[in-house]
């Protein structure tokens, strides 16, 4: 008697897809069990539905992790979640990844200047350097950061963020710093963040208060804590400037530094690296904002008697530079706060041009003043409006066929005491105008209102 082994057959996976397929691509899925479905673009049929009660609890949270090995499904969750999100009413806006384009890195964004630049510093991308340059030309890191800027730039109130492969191209110290600023500009914003990576070392960086499985789709609650390198704050040399003074928006040197302090990150990962450094200097004597912040102190005096008092009870903090991999840690205000804690003078200041798009003096405990605009500098806007220029559109003109223009340069150049030499150029001169013109600096003042447990620092 014969026996017959029963069996069931087993049912083909089913595959969508939005890729053109060929007959011959078909036919190779079909010899292993796969049956592909084309999908229109517009229908996500590849996504993993979740249930509306995980598309509720993920909207509760700041920031949602899917983590998983490369092809557990990670990226088909988040596509669900993306349009579970959609469905449910919530905005949301993808980070997506940076085409090689020749557009400048500012006029990648068609909005508001001042919106422009606070959102680039936000991102970590406060170098004016950078804005000019080819957006395709960056590197991986400051292209992670300008993704992230792009997707947050017109991002309002309760919008998700998606962002797939997060940091998944980076090194892991630029990791940590991009995940502790995108928690900043996330909490800032009142943004919510759903990220999915495959690198199990993410989610301490992170600090999501919800974790899901890409293979399972387990969710965990978790605290929402994030473990961040330690930054160490140090006497430093002008060595330590040297190797980061490239970054800074100002060519050259301080004219003078009474002290250089340095921050030095404790990575686990490569050790101990430079991570920032702050120069302290000797102040300007002509300041016209210190009258806002110490009243007539000191301008009430004959001009000797009030630089005396100056140089003994002022000091400038003159550069603060943060390494691009350490950006989003909190390097520039802490090494702000690191010198209010034991200041040469009892009294500090410093003077921005990016005060108003990255505060990180305020941040640090100083008050800040808005600066009143020079006489000479309104004169001189006035004439250019006349003309119906831009100040940023000086050096495109010339100077001299203009004699309303070349007038007013001059003019400007002597008030301000820019002409030290009189054969500069006129293309000069309007070079420097514009540029003085269009900055918008910030004062910042301290005061230490109670005595000094330590001897006040000096230069060794």
């Amino acid at each position: 008697m014969r026996s017959r082994i029963m069996t069931t057959p087993r049912m083909p996976a089913v595959v969508h897809t939005t890729a053109p397929i060929s007959t011959r691509a078909l036919h190779a899925c079909a010899a292993f069990g796969i049956s592909v479905h084309p999908q229109s673009e517009n229908m996500p049929a590849h996504a993993i539905t979740p249930s509306p009660d995980l598309v509720r609890a993920v909207f509760r949270v700041p920031i949602t992790l899917v983590r998983g090995p490369s092809g557990s499904g990670k990226s088909r969750r988040l596509a669900g979640l993306e349009q579970g999100f959609a469905e449910a009413g919530f905005r949301t806006r993808r980070v997506e990844p940076m085409a090689d384009t020749e557009t400048a890195v500012f006029d990648v964004f068609n909005s508001d200047h001042d919106k422009v630049c606070t959102t680039l510093a936000a991102c970590g991308l406060a170098e004016p350097r950078l804005w000019s340059l080819p957006a395709g030309l960056l590197s991986a890191g400051q292209r992670a950061r300008l993704e992230i800027a792009i997707a947050i730039h017109d991002a309002k109130e309760n919008d998700v963020i998606i962002a797939d492969e997060f940091c998944t191209a980076l090194d892991r110290v630029s990791a940590m710093s991009l995940c502790a600023t995108i928690r900043r500009v996330v909490d800032q914003r009142h943004l919510h963040l759903v990220a999915a990576s495959a690198h199990e070392d993410l989610e301490p960086m992170l600090g999501p208060k919800l974790l899901i499985d890409g293979s399972t789709g387990e969710i965990q609650t978790l605290d929402g804590q994030s473990t961040l390198d330690t930054i160490r704050y140090e006497q430093g040399t002008m060595n330590d400037y040297n190797r980061l003074s490239h970054l800074h928006y100002l060519g050259g040197q301080p004219a003078t530094r009474t002290l250089v302090l340095r921050a030095v990150r404790e990575s686990k990962i490569i050790g101990d690296t430079l991570a920032g450094v702050l120069i302290v200097s000797m102040p300007t004597l002509n300041g016209a904002w210190r009258k806002m912040a110490w009243g007539d102190r000191y301008s009430n005096q004959d001009k000797r008697a009030a630089a005396l008092r100056i140089n003994r009870e002022l000091r400038c903090i003159s550069r603060v530079i943060v390494e691009p991999r350490s950006r989003g840690l909190g390097v520039a205000s802490g090494l702000v706060r690191a010198y209010l804690q034991c200041p040469q003078t009892n009294a500090t200041e410093a003077i921005a041009a990016m005060g108003s798009v990255c505060p990180f003096f305020a941040r640090a405990g100083m008050t800040q003043y808005t600066i009143a605009t020079p006489p000479a500098n309104t004169r001189l806007l006035d004439a250019i409006a006349y003309l119906g220029t831009d100040p940023s559109e000086l050096t495109q003109h010339s100077i001299e066929d203009s004699p309303l223009l070349h007038r007013e340069l001059m003019h400007w150049a002597r008030s301000t005491r820019m002409l030290r030499d009189p054969q500069t150029p006129p293309h000069t001169i309007a070079l420097m105008a514009a540029c003085r013109l269009l900055s918008r600096p910030r004062a910042y003042a301290w005061t230490n209102q109670g005595e000094h447990d330590e001897e006040p620092r000096t230069d060794q």
